[in-house]
């Protein structure tokens, strides 16, 4: 894992000083980023880990952030203390058991939605497939018991019943 975190790393150094080359080098660049982006995720991360009021994210959530928010760094703050206020509202904590939790409703909910959940833990990466033709957008708006006046309202909004 050190070796491929040294990779990794001499990659993007190469990328920084554009003397990569993909075909020689064996890496698929196609989704990296920018120096200016990452000049702006940067910043963002920066003015994320000096802010007490708001919670560390991770570094492609920075990335997220900054190239949504064209290097707007107040706009890219904004929009990270909405979605802070989301998590907490409804108490998303990222952890496993919650991600196994959700997922556990998810099946039981729409079955036949989720086909494959494939995660590789040393990669990180994750390879996901879904058949969209078996969810049931009733279904998922109407569960939460807490939200059905604003569920049925979202239903009637998108022409579901």
């Amino acid at each position: 894992m050190a070796a491929a975190a040294r990779l990794v790393e001499a990659a993007v150094a190469a990328q920084q000083a554009n003397l990569l080359q993909p075909d020689k080098v064996g890496l698929d660049t196609t989704m990296w980023i920018t120096a200016v982006e990452r000049a702006w995720a940067l910043e963002v991360k920066h003015a994320v880990e000096s802010n007490k009021e708001l919670e560390p994210l991770s570094d492609m959530w920075y990335a997220h952030h900054a190239i949504i928010a064209q290097g707007n760094l107040d706009e890219a703050l904004r929009r990270i203390q909405i979605m802070q206020t989301f998590r907490q509202e409804y108490k998303i904590n990222h952890s496993v058991e919650q991600a196994h939790h959700y997922l556990s409703e998810l099946i039981e909910q729409q079955p036949g939605f989720l086909l494959n959940l494939d995660v590789d833990l040393e990669q990180q990466i994750s390879v996901n497939a879904f058949d969209v033709g078996c969810f049931n957008p009733t279904k998922a708006l109407q569960t939460d018991p807490k939200n059905a006046g604003r569920r049925a309202a979202d239903c009637k909004a998108i022409g579901v019943s």
